[in-house]
Parts: C-alpha cells; structure tokens; sequence
C-alpha cells in the first residue's frame, strides 16, 4: 500500500492516501488557503507547477523538492495537528 510520510522536527505521521485524500476534503472545507498549503507540502514543485501549467524552468520530474517553503511548513503541522480531525488511530507524534 502507498503511503505518504509527513515529518518535520519532531512531528511525525504516516498515511494511506485514502486517509490523505479524506483529510484534504476537510482541510477544504476549514480552511482553503491552509489546505493548499497542506496539498503543496506534499507535492513536488514540478508536478505542482505542470499540472497547473506553470513555466516549471529547470525543474525535472526527478526533482522532489515540495511546493511550499520550508518556513511554512510550521504552519501546516500546526494545522493538522490543531484543526482537522485525523483518521482514527491517527495522530502526530
């Protein structure tokens, strides 16, 4: 099964991505502009940008480089942790 590993400092949490994809539904519906930013932490910079048809530059697939700066991601920890509800068993340690 997939999964997708979200980490920063000493918060850590791990889910399948049906828990992902319910999580960004409500993320949606509390906060848009959080929940892109929980969206854009989680997708690289490339794939954000070509799927949004953006000039992607020098960027290549092979680059995993997430689409939200390093000193917002405070915020989106925060946000999961504090205002959306997580899938049972699911917590940030």
């Amino acid at each position: 099964m997939r999964a997708l590993v979200l980490s920063l400092n000493d918060k850590y949490c791990e889910f399948n991505f049906d828990e992902y994809g319910l999580m960004l539904f409500y993320a949606k519906k509390l906060n848009e502009t959080r929940a892109l930013n929980l969206y854009k932490s989680t997708t690289s910079e490339y794939i954000y940008k070509l799927l949004r048809e953006i000039p992607v530059g020098s960027l290549s697939s092979g680059d995993e480089t997430v689409a939200i700066m390093v000193s917002e991601m405070s915020e989106v920890v925060n946000f999961i942790d504090t205002e959306i509800i997580l899938p049972s068993g699911l917590r940030l340690l």
